[in-house]
C-alpha cells in the first residue's frame, strides 16, 4: 500500500507562501492596453493623463519642445501662446508640448518624460524646479507607472513605496478585465479623433474638468494683495515646519526618491541626446534660487524670469501666476527660445522614432 506523504506545519506554510506569491507575480505580469491605463484617470488633476498619451501616441503633429512639472508649470505654461509668440519672433515653426501635472513628485515626470522621449523626436526638454526638491512623491503614479517602475521604485526615503505595490496586483488585474471586455464598462481601446481637444492641453485660463463635473471652474484672473499672498506664505510655512522632520545629518534621505528620478530622466534624456533647460518656478517673492542649483546647471542652463514673477497683479495665489501671469511667462519662454540656437527649429530627429502607435491615426494631421 502506498503510504500518503503529510506535509509538516512549516512545509505547508511555505508551499502556501510560494503559491500566493506566483499567483500575485502572475497578477502583477498580466497584459493590458496601455492607452486604457493611462484613461483610466477621472479627477480633474489628473485627467489630463489620457491626453498626454493621445498627444504622443495618436496625434502626428512633432513634439519638439516638452515641459515637465508640476502645478506650477500646468497653471504657468500656455504651450500654444509659446508656439505662436515664438513664429512671431523668429519666423519659425516650434511645436511645444507641456505634459506637467499638478502635484509634486519626480516619479510621475520621470514616466511621462520617458514615454515622449522614447517614441517621438524631441529637441528640448525643459523641466520645472522650484526652491527646494520635494519630500513627497506624485500620487498618480502607481496608477500610471508600468509595474517594473512600481517594483523597482527607491526605498529610501519614498512613503508610498508599499501602498503602492500592496495596489499592483488589483490594478493589473483591473486594467487586465478592461482591455479585454472595454464595453462591459463603457469604454473604448480605439482612439477617436472626434473626441481629441486637439495638440495643445491649456489649463491657463481655466482648468479643464474632470470627466463626470457638473460645475465649470472659474477662469484664473483673480489677484491679491500682497499682505494676502503673504499670509498664505506664512500659513504654508507652518504646514511644512509641522511636518516630521529628519535630524541634519539624514537630510539628505528627505529628497533622495525626488533627485533618484530627476538623474533617471536626464539619463533618459541624455540616451534620446536631448538637451535640457530647467525653468526656476518658485513661489510668490521668493528671495533664493534653488538649493540644488548645482545639480540643475551641471546638465543644463537655469531658466529665471525674474521681471515675470515681480507682477504682484500676475499671482493667483502664493504658488501659482494667474493668466496674465501666464500669458507674460510664456511670451518670456518664447524669447528664451528664440535665443537658443537657430537650429533648433530645424534640427533632424535624433530622439525617439517618431511613431504613432496606431498607424491609422498617423495619416492625417489632427485638427
Amino acid at each position: 500500500m502506498r503510504t500518503r506523504r503529510r506535509l509538516r506545519p512549516r512545509q505547508f506554510i511555505a508551499a502556501v507562501v510560494a503559491l500566493t506569491v506566483l499567483v500575485i507575480a502572475g497578477i502583477c505580469a498580466l497584459p493590458h492596453d496601455r492607452y486604457v491605463r493611462f484613461k483610466s484617470l477621472r479627477d480633474n488633476a489628473v485627467i489630463k493623463a489620457g491626453w498626454i498619451y493621445e498627444r504622443i501616441h495618436f496625434d502626428p503633429t512633432p513634439i519638439d519642445v516638452v515641459f515637465v512639472g508640476s502645478s506650477h508649470t500646468v497653471f504657468g505654461v500656455d504651450s500654444a501662446r509659446v508656439e505662436s509668440q515664438y513664429l512671431a519672433t523668429t519666423g519659425r515653426d516650434l511645436h511645444i508640448v507641456n505634459l506637467a501635472m499638478p502635484h509634486l513628485g519626480r516619479d510621475l515626470q520621470y514616466v511621462l518624460a520617458r514615454e515622449v522621449l522614447q517614441t517621438r523626436s524631441v529637441k528640448l526638454l525643459v523641466i520645472e524646479v522650484q526652491e527646494d526638491e520635494s519630500r513627497s512623491l506624485h500620487p498618480a503614479f502607481a496608477s500610471l507607472a508600468e509595474s517594473g517602475d512600481i517594483i523597482t521604485a527607491p526605498l529610501l526615503i519614498n512613503t508610498n513605496f508599499f501602498d503602492n505595490l500592496a495596489h499592483l496586483p488589483m490594478r493589473q488585474l483591473r486594467l487586465f478585465i478592461h482591455s479585454i471586455a472595454p464595453g462591459l464598462f463603457g469604454e473604448s481601446i480605439d482612439f477617436d479623433p472626434a473626441t481629441y481637444p486637439g495638440a495643445h492641453w491649456d489649463d491657463t485660463y481655466q482648468e479643464h474638468p474632470a470627466a463626470d463635473a457638473t460645475t465649470v471652474a472659474p477662469p484664473r484672473l483673480e489677484s491679491h494683495s500682497a499682505e494676502q499672498l503673504e499670509q498664505e506664505r506664512q500659513h504654508l510655512d507652518r504646514m511644512i515646519a509641522s511636518k516630521l522632520m529628519l535630524p541634519d545629518a539624514l537630510k539628505g534621505l528627505e529628497t533622495r526618491a525626488n533627485l533618484n528620478y530627476l538623474h533617471r530622466m536626464l539619463d533618459v534624456a541624455g540616451q534620446a541626446r536631448v538637451p535640457v533647460r530647467f525653468l526656476y518656478m518658485p513661489d510668490y517673492a521668493a528671495h533664493v534660487l534653488p538649493r540644488f542649483q548645482s545639480v540643475y546647471q551641471a546638465y543644463g542652463p537655469l531658466w529665471y524670469p525674474q521681471d515675470v514673477y515681480r507682477h504682484l497683479a500676475w499671482w493667483l495665489d502664493v504658488g501659482h501666476l494667474n493668466n496674465y501671469g501666464a500669458e507674460a511667462l510664456s511670451d518670456w519662454l518664447a524669447k528664451a527660445l528664440s535665443n537658443e540656437p537657430a537650429s533648433l527649429a530645424a534640427l533632424p530627429a535624433v530622439g525617439g522614432q517618431e511613431n504613432c502607435k496606431y498607424k491609422q491615426a498617423c495619416g492625417q494631421r489632427l485638427p
